[in-house]
């Protein structure tokens, strides 16, 4: 619809200036003529039979230079015509006009047009203004005051990558921000818009659909650095990843199919509370999104964990994160990075462990002086 919008409006808003200009020279004639019919009243009649003549001589000398390569028969037909008009305009009475409606209805018509095009122009500037000046990295919204406000997480997150992370660092998220990662924080994407590996993209959606182990083990597959994930349920976001899921792991589904749809959505639907399966609230999407969510407040009214974007307290509190460490989020929480650790180091169980003694206990020194000696 948009292309067709764009496509079309050109040749729309030529066809609109030339029907307007046709009205508009329609107009303006009318009321010419409403002017010249009024100040008719004040001449004599021969003054208006010299004005009638004179006219019908420019009239006369304008259709000669026209019509020069069309045929005599034609310039003497005009002429008759015109001679016709001047003897009927001559003969005419002297009384005053009557008052005429048309002229006073054509400069009221004329008023409300130029009102309308002249609002529709300044009404065209305001929404230009509004939806289409401001980037799209950057969100503004209005209190009930109608006081405006600035969000501008987006940008402060990607200048933090910028100027905290590595150069040949990369970054796992979904593909709608591979471009804008990658043009303003200058670091290397996983995927990005260009869709067209949808395999490669269904691999980074797996990080988000399993839990925590798989997924660390796909960030160390990928050479991953940071993870990053879009979260609304603080600031009433509600383009963010939470919202997106479903899709995630509809995509994923089709290339890796222990990744199933309906572990994803329980008795009362899709949702993060409670309610909600525990496939999703296991999910590495449902972490690095509620991650220390419910240590804070939205508003003043609200407990501790509410989402202000899904209307409900989240179902799983207190996560903590074994694979992954948060290193940054953005003052309304709408942008979360998280750094992929490193591998832990090997432990060895404890009881595989050689116990080995200083000095033997009483039991084992009586049973090796029991033991009898080998020859």
């Amino acid at each position: 619809m948009v292309r067709l919008l764009l496509l079309s409006s050109p040749a729309l808003c030529l066809l609109s200036g030339i029907g307007l200009s046709d009205l508009l020279r329609f107009l303006v004639t009318e009321v010419k003529n409403y002017k010249e019919e009024l100040s008719d009243s004040d001449l004599t009649e021969e003054e208006i039979v010299k004005r009638n003549q004179e006219r019908m001589r420019k009239l006369a000398a304008q259709s000669k230079e026209k019509n020069n390569k069309k045929e005599k028969g034609k310039d003497k037909d005009i002429v008759n015509q015109m001679n016709a008009y001047n003897l009927s305009e001559a003969s005419q009475s002297l009384e005053p006009q009557e008052f005429r409606m048309s002229g006073q209805l054509v400069l009221i018509f004329l008023l409300v047009l130029t009102t309308t095009l002249v609002s529709f122009v300044l009404h065209s500037v305001w929404v230009g203004a509004e939806a289409y000046a401001s980037p799209s990295i950057i969100l503004a919204n209005k209190d009930r005051y109608g006081n405006k406000h600035i969000i501008d997480d987006f940008r402060e997150a990607y200048y933090w990558m910028r100027m905290n992370t590595n150069e040949d660092a990369k970054i796992v998220s979904w593909w709608d921000y591979g471009y804008q990662i990658a043009g303003m924080s200058n670091r290397a994407v996983i995927v990005d818009n260009n869709t067209w590996n949808t395999t490669h993209i269904a691999t980074v959606g797996a990080t988000f659909t399993n839990e925590e182990e798989e997924s660390f083990r796909i960030c160390k597959m990928l050479d991953a650095n940071y993870v990053l994930v879009i979260f609304g349920g603080y600031s009433a976001y509600s383009g963010d990843d939470i919202n997106k899921f479903i899709w995630i792991v509809r995509i994923t589904s089709g290339y890796y199919p222990r990744t199933k749809e309906e572990n994803y959505i329980g008795p009362s639907g899709y949702r993060t509370d409670a309610s909600g399966t525990e496939t999703m609230l296991n999910s590495m999407m449902y972490k690095f999104s509620y991650y220390r969510f419910d240590e804070v407040k939205p508003t003043r009214s609200n407990s501790e964990g509410y989402d202000l974007v899904r209307q409900y307290t989240i179902g799983k509190k207190n996560i903590k994160l074994r694979h992954f460490s948060e290193a940054y989020t953005t003052d309304n929480w709408i942008v979360r990075i998280y750094s992929v650790n490193d591998y832990p180091n090997r432990e060895i169980p404890i009881k595989s462990r050689n116990k080995r003694r200083l000095f033997p206990s009483k039991k084992e020194d009586e049973t090796n002086r029991m033991r009898k000696p080998e020859i």
